[in-house]
């Protein structure tokens, strides 16, 4: 990533809109967090604000590119975008659901790039996601 990291409020401005309390609070929840389920952000702002306006703001958040959608299984949780949070990749536990972040390693980023010249591939972005158990769930027999 080159550049500065911008701010929510540049990002709202540059799309037509203004950062409200309520987009800060969506903001700053997703920044203090591992990477949230919808129910786990909806609980984390029950006292702060109603639902409606958590989806409302998680859906121009996706639309503007302030937040990703990690699928896991059938489910989702929400992280800010590499734009906020730099890159990195996942764990992403099988059992319970935990997601775990962790910083792009050199020789894997590397691999990645020679692979994208290998097939003559313009490589714009790139995610990787492990799969499987975390510690907690392959000591927990279920």
């Amino acid at each position: 990533m080159s550049g500065e990291i911008p701010t929510i409020a540049v990002v709202l401005k540059q799309n037509g809109y203004s950062l409200t309390k309520t987009r800060q609070q969506v903001f700053n929840a997703l920044a203090d967090s591992d990477a949230l389920s919808m129910s786990q952000l909806t609980r984390k702002l029950q006292h702060k604000m109603d639902r409606a306006s958590i989806y409302r703001t998680i859906d121009l958040f996706e639309k503007l590119g302030v937040v990703n959608r990690l699928q896991i299984g059938w489910k989702y949780k929400l992280e800010l975008s590499e734009a906020f949070a730099g890159h990195h990749h996942h764990a992403a536990c099988m059992q319970c659901g935990k997601v775990t972040a962790f910083e792009e390693n050199p020789e894997l980023e590397a691999g990645i790039h020679a692979l994208s010249k290998e097939l003559n591939f313009q490589l714009t972005s790139h995610s990787l996601e492990l799969r499987g158990l975390c510690p907690t769930c392959q000591s927990d027999p279920k």
